[in-house]
């Protein structure tokens, strides 16, 4: 975790060394420091506190004393800082490092008063620190964080700020996707709807002029790529939703959709804007711990059949490409390939940004497979332009967008034509269906965003993706026009033809 460019430099040029030694991918992250989570107080300077008390006590005037009982305080980032707390407890802990020379530094970053205390207690000190120190059994030499360190950097957050140079070689052009559908669609006056989201503005007529609206309103702030509003048209919110034509309708509204993203296309006349088919999780997103069962209980040709219905009333709807949207692993992008692999357009394949094991534990390190296998279907003659990460925190998809660079999965990317996405959530949590227990779920005007994204935040997080080689940048779960419009102008300088 870097501070600096010179550091940065030096930690790739590390890895690089290291990863031509290995026999398997090197996938260790890469990243600019963050945030650092302060331990708390007992864990600062441990030995000095905890095994010499009598040194510490003798300049505890300096050194604030902790308070163990109460977690993390202010002394403890003050004990954290000192550079003498720093000199005494490398004294006590490498017995190959002291040295007069140590011990004159320690007296020289002694505060004045302090100066006389310890010239006298010299001869005791170097008495102290003579012989070999062993810790107790058991204590371990520093502190562990509370939490770890997320991929995505405040660092490279601040050096963002700086345009000039905000495109890497691989990025020439920046192409902006458009945001979340259903936030815009219920501050219009849509009601929100639980199980189908975005999908009430298609089942009911009178809403459909709201949704040509929501699609314009991106268009109109420079996105360039906007999605057909069907993400929850899908067999298992429709069956519960419309038991008696459940198989129908999904297909009708799908096919509704697409007609009417490319009917804001048109009015808008913006001729540069693709309409991207949404080809979504056909039974729970952020759910790979189930999606196995519900393969099994259903079999593949079930699923197969379903995606080439929805992708079929995609292209009768006048789409431009698919986007296969929020995966929930690489299993479920296969069926998609195999329903839509006589359809010939071409394809967006988006993963959920986490890559959640079926423990629903984050795994963005699998980055690296899942560039291997679109790299697989491609060669395979899979019209694959675009590897997509999405409905996740920006830290994650961030993640995933420094393994394939640093694996060099991004370069074999590019030489076989395809580009990378990176489109983030803005709330604090994408919830499950069976997580949100309704309330959050339903009250779509009232998500909650998280503090750093607010205003500038989330604009730099996107910025961050373009800086570690996304070539097509959009929003996701809570993102607004004004947000897309706020990202598209602060690239329209930069941007290389």
């Amino acid at each position: 975790f870097p501070n600096s460019d010179e550091q940065m430099k030096a930690a790739l040029s590390s890895y690089h060394d290291i990863a031509k030694t290995l026999d398997m991918p090197c996938v260790t992250e890469v990243s600019f420091a963050r945030k650092f989570y302060m331990a708390e107080d007992f864990q600062q300077k441990y030995l000095l506190q905890n095994e010499f008390p009598s040194v510490y006590k003798m300049v505890s005037d300096v050194l604030p004393s902790s308070f163990p009982a109460k977690g993390w305080s202010e002394a403890g980032q003050q004990l954290a800082d000192s550079r003498l707390a720093a000199k005494l407890n490398a004294f006590l802990v490498r017995p190959d490092k002291r040295s007069p020379e140590l011990l004159e530094e320690i007296v020289a970053l002694a505060p004045p008063k302090l100066l006389a205390m310890i010239e006298d207690c010299k001869e005791n000190l170097q008495d102290c620190f003579s012989g070999t120190f062993e810790p107790k059994a058991g204590i371990r030499r520093g502190a562990s964080c509370g939490e770890s360190v997320a991929a995505a950097s405040t660092r490279s957050m601040e050096m963002i700020d700086n345009e000039e140079g905000l495109l890497p070689p691989e990025v020439r052009v920046v192409t902006v996707m458009d945001g979340s559908m259903e936030h815009l669609l219920a501050n219009s006056g849509v009601p929100p709807d639980e199980l189908l989201g975005s999908c009430r503005a298609l089942v009911e007529e009178q809403y459909h002029p709201k949704v040509i609206e929501a699609h314009a309103k991106y268009i109109e702030v420079g996105a360039t790529r906007i999605t057909t509003a069907n993400y929850n048209a899908v067999p298992y919110v429709y069956r519960q939703t419309f038991p008696k034509d459940w198989e129908t309708r999904f297909v009708k509204d799908t096919e509704t959709a697409a007609r009417l993203a490319v009917k804001a296309r048109d009015q808008c006349g913006v001729n540069n804007v693709r309409v991207l088919g949404c080809l979504p999780p056909i039974y729970k997103r952020h759910r790979p711990d189930i999606f196995a069962d519900f393969l099994a209980n259903d079999g593949e040709e079930s699923c197969v059949k379903t995606y080439r219905a929805i992708a079929e009333a995609l292209v009768r709807g006048g789409v431009d490409a698919f986007i296969v949207k929020t995966m929930n692993s690489w299993a479920e992008v296969q069926l998609v390939l195999n329903a839509v692999k006589c359809l010939r357009l071409p394809l967006i394949i988006s993963l959920e940004g986490r890559l959640q094991n079926t423990a629903l534990q984050p795994q963005p390190h699998h980055a690296f497979h899942v560039a291997q296998n679109v790299l697989q279907a491609k060669a395979e003659g899979v019209p694959i332009e675009v590897l997509s990460f999405n409905g996740a925190p920006p830290e994650d998809i961030l993640f995933c967008l420094e393994v394939i660079q640093f694996s060099g999965k991004g370069a074999e990317l590019r030489a076989a034509g395809i580009e990378l996405a990176a489109c983030a959530n803005v709330a604090g949590e994408q919830l499950s269906e069976d997580q949100a227990a309704g309330t959050e779920f339903k009250l779509c005007r009232q998500f909650n965003v998280r503090k750093d994204l607010r205003e500038k935040g989330y604009i730099k997080r996107m910025q961050s993706f373009v800086r570690y080689g996304a070539s097509h940048v959009g929003g996701c779960y809570g993102s607004t026009p004004c947000q897309i419009r706020d990202f598209k102008d602060s690239i329209s300088n930069v941007t290389r033809s």
